[in-house]
């Protein structure tokens, strides 16, 4: 059974910032993810339950509930910004 995407606002608001291409590439990236396992091509990150997704030089920054098997993207952005923006 294929794991299920869910987009949250605040993560569509950020996709909306990025260019046409970086947007298809990171959906089709994380939709890749789902039909397979998202933890090969997620990697936690420390010290916290999210997850991360490098796409060039983007992250989709997600959090993984393995009992739904839902993949939940709570903020995508540039590797130089997205931390800071994702701890503030």
């Amino acid at each position: 059974m294929p794991w299920s995407v869910k987009w949250m606002p605040q993560a569509l608001r950020d996709m909306e910032a990025l260019e046409k291409n970086e947007r298809e590439r990171i959906v089709r990236k994380v939709e890749e993810a789902a039909a397979t396992d998202p933890f090969r091509a997620f990697q936690r990150l420390r010290g916290c339950d999210e997850h991360r997704m490098r796409v060039g030089g983007n992250r989709a920054i997600a959090l993984i509930a393995h009992s739904s098997k839902t993949i939940e993207i709570h903020r995508v952005g540039h590797r130089k910004h997205i931390y800071k923006r994702l701890f503030k």
